[in-house]
Parts: structure tokens; sequence; C-alpha cells
């Protein structure tokens, strides 16, 4: 075999392993964005959670281990459920939603704080990157609609979630009816829209990556509604640097994708700037602290100092 031969030999080897390599990578990459982006919760109970997959329609049961009991499809997944689950009881339940591209796990350090005072919290899985902002409104509602045991609901929401729920509530839905709103707490919510949308938007495919409720965002649509004039309402937007801002491309105070200006919405009754990075904001100290506070009705104070804005 000449030289030539030999070095077209090697090339052709790397190549096919290169390949495969890019292959398996996908592979990977698909199978952990079906498993973190794609799964929404239908219905919970103490701890226990149905779950549908948004593209294929398959549903899971889950135990509150997070491990799968049951697979399957349609009424007899349900009807699995509601054999594994216990009796749902009455009462007030904290429900925490996730931002674009997150999963429940952003919250791991704010739920058991929230628990350790006695308060069933439920942090909700939902498919952030397959709907716009008003689908996901109505899969909010229709969650709540399947749990007539909860009297009182709160609230605590991370960006886009906060826009899913002011969606849910624009619509007045049914489970409005027999359920007392508590107090809501919104960190780092782009209640204003947001610049970062928008610019991505102009220059990167962000949009196909980041799908729906990231376009409505950079198309500037109108956001839904105010929240209920009874509701308080708390915002905890991050910021940095003595209001500087963690984003160079981003003008005024900023943690790193929302402005701090972009958080205010009509009628919020408290609103808290503390240090903290966009994606890490859940797990800041002085967040938690005064989102404790304030769904205990006080004011919204961190653990260290106040910085209003």
């Amino acid at each position: 075999m000449s030289p030539l031969t030999r070095r077209g030999s090697r090339l052709g080897r790397r190549l096919r392993r290169g390949l495969l390599a890019v292959a398996l990578l996908a592979a990977v990459g698909a199978a952990a964005f079906a498993e973190t982006q794609l799964w929404q919760d239908r219905e919970f109970t103490a701890g226990w959670r149905l779950q549908v997959q948004a593209v294929t329609g398959r549903c899971r049961v889950l135990d509150p281990a997070g491990a799968a009991a049951e697979r399957g499809f349609g009424e007899a997944c349900r009807a699995a459920y509601l054999a594994l689950r216990p009796e749902e009881s009455a009462g007030e339940l904290v429900i925490l939603l996730h931002g674009l591209g997150r999963t429940p796990r952003m919250f791991h350090d704010l739920q058991p704080a929230l628990e350790s005072e006695g308060r069933q919290v439920i942090a909700l899985r939902y498919p952030s990157l397959t709907a716009g902002i008003e689908a996901h409104g109505r899969w909010l509602n229709a969650l709540l609609d399947r749990h007539p045991q909860v009297s009182r609901v709160s609230f605590v929401t991370h960006s886009l979630g906060g826009l899913v729920l002011r969606a849910a509530l624009a619509r007045d839905p049914a489970w409005r009816a027999r359920v007392a709103l508590g107090p809501v707490v919104m960190l780092a919510p782009p209640n204003q829209g947001a610049l970062i949308a928008r610019r991505l938007d102009r220059w990167t495919p962000t949009r196909f990556v980041l799908g729906p409720s990231f376009a409505e965002l950079a198309e500037g649509k109108p956001l839904p509604a105010a929240l209920p004039a009874e509701v308080a309402l708390g915002i905890i937007a991050g910021g940095c640097c003595a209001g500087e801002g963690y984003n160079p491309l981003l003008p005024g105070d900023d943690d790193g994708v929302v402005r701090v200006v972009e958080t205010p919405l009509d009628g919020g009754d408290a609103a808290l700037r503390v240090e903290a990075l966009h994606t890490f904001i859940a797990r800041n100290g002085d967040a938690i602290a005064a989102t404790r506070g304030f769904l205990d009705g006080g004011r919204l104070l961190p653990a260290s100092k106040t910085d209003d804005f």
C-alpha cells in the first residue's frame, strides 16, 4: 500500500470516528432535551405526578422520589396514577413556575426553604420551549381545574413563569371561583418585555431554539394583563455592580438577561433588587429570605439589606 493510500485510509477512519462521535453526542443531546424540556405536569398529589410528553403524548406516573412508577398512554396511565397516589387533602398550596428552558430543579434551594415552614409546595414542570405564553397559561388553568381540593394558592415565578401566570389569570379561569389567591412573588420577570430577546432575535437563530414564547418577547407582542387587584405582588429583580449590570450589551442595571427596569408591573406592592444572575436568582439567599417573608404577609425584605428599585 502506497503512503498516499495509507494516509487516505487513516483520514477515512478518523472521519468515520468523528461522524460517529457527532451522532452519539446528538443522540445524547436529543435524549436530554426530551427528558428535561418536553414533559408537562397534568396532575399532582402529595409528591406524585401525572405527566404527559408534549410531542409523543406518552404519559408517566412519577413517585415522590421522581422515579417512573408507570408508563403508558391516555386513560390507562391516569388510572394507574389514581390508584397509586394517596387521597388529595384540602388546603393551601404554593406553586413554583420556572422560566424559559428551565426545569423545577432550579428551585432546589427555594422549595425546601419554603417547605421548612410547613407549606405545601409544588414546583411544576411544563415544556416552555414548545408553545407560546397564552398556551402555557391555558395549561396552568387546566391543571388547577383538576384539583378541586385546593382552597388557596400562592405563586413564586421565575422569568417567563411570571408571564405564564399573568396569561392564566387574565382568562378568569374556572378555578378562581373556588380558590383564594395568596401572595405572588416574581423573580426576574420581563414584565415590560426583554431587550435582549429583540437583539438576539435580530442577529441569531435563537427563536428556533427557544421557541414561540421567546419569539413573542422578541416581537414585542402585548403581554398578558396585570394580576387581579386583590393579589399582593412582590417583584425581585437581579442586578450588579452599583447599577451597571452584568451584561455590557444591555443599558442600565441587569441580571445578565433581564434589566431591572423591565421587571415592574402595575399593581406591584413591593420591589426588591438583589445581587444575582438571572439563572441563579432563585438560589440567592436574600431572594429566598424575601420570598419567605412576603408569602407570610410581611414586607419584601432580604436577610441582609433592602435595595428597592
